[in-house]
């Protein structure tokens, strides 16, 4: 049973909201029936801020045992109203309230209406976000009549998502000429009609994020939004009838695309001609029509690029040396890019100075391209995985140059470990994966522990390794995950 001593229970107000805070829900409602001085405590008002933050981060399941077994209590904390040094801006009733309305669409998606219905007009205005996930393959058996309903009933909706949920969109054509929706996420959507969707863009002004993985459009849909748009994020992963030419009209009408995602379509890069100037991030994984002329095109103006993600494309790299000299990438993604040239490699290394990322898994490179790589490069994580072809003498000379490596990734690879000789005792070595390295040797490895004292995870698995090697690991030493299954 709970006690507080009377001295306890004096405590400011304030104080006992932060103390209740930290305890469950359940908890929390167990005391007030336990003790009497925790039943007071609990009806002021920090407390009961403090029971909604709990509240809202229940599971579905025991949101449904709340509701079940004690309706009246939610409905009580819906209707209550805390001051702005409680609650500033409406912060946590706001994702209460929203949090209440996801549970029901979880346990039962046509109780989504009559939840929104049950509050006031008031009460809806501060809901902005609202996510709909149903479980994939399971479709949801939301309509288009009930999401055009929650449109209408949060005014001020800013994010929406409807994840496998069967819609036509026409629940979208009606949005209000002002309405203030700025993210879309419509993934796994797969019976879109795109007139519907057309009619929603050319009223979308607010709009910046539109997310669209694994639908049937064909694009034509994007070439109707709003001349005054300010989109920025457009992800169209794995749509598969995608046509590049209603790209092409597409990328013409936005000025601040920023991010765009096009992994698995058809494309061959000839559109993004028009954008490429502006784009920070871009994502082309698996896309097997591209084209490299296209591609040196795009890269010729990408001035602004932090971010290029091309894994699993048959592209030889020659386009990467178009690069501006006074580039900004810091992340490049090329796994399993079989075609890759290690000339064009070491060529587009002698040009990026702010490099931070590099992943090249199960590509045919010795790792000689890697000495054009700049000293002043802040190459922090560097991932080699399943490089059957990897040169030591070619790594070695590549971390003598990166002084603030922080995660290697050499899984599956032939390396004995020699080619951590010359890293220093200042590393800020953090993670290392040898895992799957057959021809490991201890001495080496022994070196490179006695000086990596900030190593926290290091990954041994299914090697030739055995514990003495151990013994040389600094006493600085912050390992804290040390993988070693057979």
């Amino acid at each position: 049973m709970s006690t507080i001593s009377s001295t306890s229970s004096a405590l400011p107000e304030v104080v006992w909201g932060n103390i209740i805070s930290f305890l469950p829900a359940k908890q929390q409602l167990l005391n007030r029936r336990v003790c009497k001085i925790w039943q007071r405590i609990s009806e002021v008002d920090s407390c009961k801020v403090a029971f909604m933050q709990s509240i809202s981060s229940l599971k579905v399941s025991d949101f449904a045992l709340f509701l079940n077994n004690r309706p009246n209590l939610i409905q009580d904390l819906v209707n209550r109203t805390f001051n702005e040094i409680l609650d500033p801006g409406f912060k946590i009733k706001r994702k209460f309230l929203t949090e209440i309305v996801e549970n029901y669409f979880e346990l039962d998606s046509s109780t989504v209406i009559p939840c929104l219905q049950s509050f006031t007009e008031r009460q809806r205005e501060i809901i902005e976000t609202l996510n709909f996930t149903h479980s994939y393959p399971y479709w949801s058996d939301l309509t288009d009549e009930q999401v055009e309903e929650v449109i209408k009933l949060c005014p001020n909706l800013k994010s929406l998502t409807l994840f496998n949920i069967n819609i036509t969109g026409s629940c979208l054509a009606q949005v209000a000429e002002n309405n203030r929706l700025e993210i879309l996420s419509l993934n796994h959507c797969e019976i879109l009609n795109e007139e519907f969707l057309a009619e929603f863009f050319s009223k979308a002004t607010h709009l910046k994020e539109v997310r669209l993985e694994e639908t049937n459009i064909t694009g034509r849909c994007l070439t109707q939004i709003a001349e005054n748009n300010r989109l920025e994020t457009l992800n169209l992963y794995n749509c598969m009838y995608l046509n590049e030419r209603f790209l092409t009209g597409f990328f013409l009408k936005v000025t601040h695309l920023k991010e765009i995602y096009l992994g698995r379509t058809d494309i061959t890069g000839k559109s993004l001609t028009h954008i490429a100037d502006k784009l920070e991030i871009l994502g082309l994984n698996s896309c097997g029509n591209l084209d490299e002329t296209s591609l040196s095109a795009v890269f010729s103006m990408a001035i602004q690029l932090k971010k290029v993600s091309l894994l699993a494309t048959s592209i030889t790299g020659r386009f990467l040396v178009h690069i501006p000299v006074k580039n900004h990438l810091e992340t490049l993604e090329l796994d399993f890019c079989k075609n890759l040239e290690e000339d064009a490699l070491a060529e587009f290394f002698l040009r990026v100075t702010h490099l931070k990322v590099l992943k090249l898994s199960s590509v045919n490179i010795t790792g000689r391209c890697f000495a054009q790589i700049s000293e002043r490069t802040q190459l922090k994580n560097l991932c080699l995985n399943i490089c059957k072809k990897l040169e030591e003498d070619a790594l070695a000379e590549l971390f003598s140059r990166v002084a603030h490596i922080e995660e290697i990734w050499l899984s599956g690879t032939n390396i004995t470990g020699r080619c951590f000789a010359p890293i220093s005792e200042r590393t800020q070595l953090k993670n290392l994966d040898l895992s799957q390295c057959k021809n490991l040797e201890k001495d080496a490895l022994a070196e490179l522990f006695s000086r990596a004292a900030h190593l926290k995870v290091l990954g041994l698995s299914i090697t030739n390794i055995i514990g003495r090697c151990f013994v040389q690991i600094s006493e600085r030493s912050q390992l804290k995950n040390l993988k070693l299954h057979l």
